[in-house]
């Protein structure tokens, strides 16, 4: 028998590494927002922009987190109550803390003209058609 230790195994880092990829991954993810424009305001809606309590808010109002909302609109949805949900969120991200989701709904009819302000950007972008 030998007096001698063995060195202990070094085991790899559990830190997640991080890189530039992730970085511009991350800084991505916080810039994503959702934009409509309801009778000529626009209100935008930036992830990053909100915090757990306004999530868990709209959840709990709604009954969609905000990645359930961007995936709605791109598959086309333009529904009232999501429209509300929309703009009651970029009001409260906005520092209206205290507006409900019920007072925002309330003021949306089917009477407001309500636009995607991604759409209407791509709409003008295009080229005219011959």
């Amino acid at each position: 028998m030998s007096n001698t230790k063995k060195a202990p195994a070094t085991r790899p880092s559990l830190n997640r590494k991080v890189t530039r990829s992730s970085q511009a991954a991350r800084k991505k993810a916080l810039n994503e927002k959702l934009a409509i424009r309801v009778d000529g305001t626009v209100y935008t809606l930036r992830v990053g922009d909100m915090t757990a309590l306004d999530d868990h808010a709209l959840r709990t109002q709604y009954g969609m987190p905000f990645e359930g909302m961007v995936q709605a609109m791109a598959a086309g949805d333009r529904a009232l109550d999501l429209m509300a949900a929309i703009i009651w969120m970029a009001r409260r991200t906005n520092g209206e803390e205290l507006l409900t989701y019920a007072e925002v709904a309330a003021e949306i009819g089917f009477d407001v003209d309500i636009s995607d302000v991604a759409e209407d950007e791509a709409k003008a972008e295009a080229p005219p058609e011959a």
